[in-house]
């Protein structure tokens, strides 16, 4: 009965035995890069990001005459936040000359600023950067 059984697989082994064929298929198309799937996936990154740049800029737009009292809080604390990192790290300079080991907590403590103030920065002056690289590329 054994000698049979080779003839008469189980669904199973036969599904085990498809699947393993399958991803063997798909492993040897992904290790090969084609220029045309190198295209399509930075025509797919470009339209994304052409989608996050246009909301961002419309965004920009509505914010930038803004001038409520809840857009100027927002200004003061942008200018607080930009203020206390750059104060962090600039007298981390002036205090490494005299102690090392008190710079470099300063340095740290910055740290714990800078994904805040460069969030800050981008959304306060990212909108003047774009603008002005955008205009000198239409020239």
């Amino acid at each position: 009965m054994g000698f049979w059984d080779i003839f008469t697989a189980s669904k199973t082994a036969t599904e085990t035995a498809k699947a393993v064929v399958d991803g063997t298929i798909a492993g040897i198309d992904k290790a090969f890069y084609t220029p045309e799937e190198k295209a399509e996936n930075i025509q797919k990154r470009l339209e994304l990001f052409q989608q996050g740049y246009a909301i961002w800029l419309e965004a920009q737009k509505v914010l930038v005459n803004e001038t409520t009292p809840r857009s100027i809080t927002r200004r003061w604390l942008a200018i607080l936040i930009l203020g206390a990192f750059l104060l962090l790290i600039l007298t981390a300079g002036g205090v490494y000359i005299v102690n090392p080991v008190w710079a470099e907590y300063l340095i740290k403590c910055s740290g714990y600023l800078k994904g805040l103030a460069l969030t800050v920065g981008v959304f306060y002056f990212g909108y003047y950067a774009v603008s002005g690289v955008v205009q000198t590329v239409k020239k």
